[in-house]
């Protein structure tokens, strides 16, 4: 192997072997029952969440076509948000029908082997996944379907690693997912935690797909 593959080979790897399950029961049986009304963060990092989603939405003007991974009964969407299609994947079809904002659902496991998911390419204007990524056991490959799925953009049983790092280091695992993903813009991290200190905290980390140039 020469020193570019072994360098390659070492970075695609890192992100993976990361993404390591304490728990290693199937996800299709951990997800069976539906967990309806759960929240995974308090009151004010959810509003902190929709009011940095709606940064990212609001620029297209109700014509957003918005892709919500490991989705559930809620979007972490304001109620009044409009946009043109917001198609929401997740686990558990009885969570997904009780998000009323979704206008399609998928049901769908992004830990099996080979992730694929049934859209175009370029179908989406934004690509969401809220207080879940933790939970990813292969994100490479949920990453490049992400890369593959999201146009050029305008102007959470959870992986072992995440329960023993601190949430800068957090920050960077998932900052690595994209860094490591061919075609994506350098990531950016935000800290949008309402209260430091009082409530939940609540980072975002973010990159922009880059025009392909042939």
């Amino acid at each position: 192997m020469s020193k570019r593959e072994d360098e390659q080979h070492l970075a695609s790897s890192v992100p993976e072997a990361a993404a390591l399950y304490g728990d290693e029961q199937p996800d299709s049986l951990f997800y069976e029952e539906p967990r309806v009304n759960v929240h995974h963060i308090d009151d004010a990092a959810r509003a902190a969440v929709q009011r940095h989603y709606l940064t990212l939405i609001e620029p297209y003007h109700g014509e957003a076509s918005v892709l919500d991974l490991m989705s559930s009964w809620t979007s972490h969407l304001p109620d009044d948000l409009k946009v043109k299609r917001l198609v929401g994947v997740g686990m558990n079809e009885e969570e997904l029908r009780a998000n009323p904002l979704l206008t399609e659902r998928r049901v769908l496991d992004l830990n099996q082997e080979q992730v694929e998911l049934p859209f175009d390419n370029d179908s989406f204007d934004v690509v969401l996944c809220s207080v879940s990524v933790d939970y990813l056991t292969r994100p490479m490959g949920v990453f490049k379907e992400v890369h593959r799925l999201q146009q050029p953009m305008l102007p959470e049983k959870v992986i072992d690693i995440w329960l023993h790092i601190s949430d800068r280091e957090r920050v960077y695992l998932v900052g690595s997912y994209f860094h490591y993903t061919p075609g994506f813009a350098p990531p950016e991290s935000l800290d949008i935690s309402p209260h430091p200190g009082e409530t939940d905290p609540m980072y975002v980390v973010q990159a922009r797909k880059v025009p392909y140039c042939p």
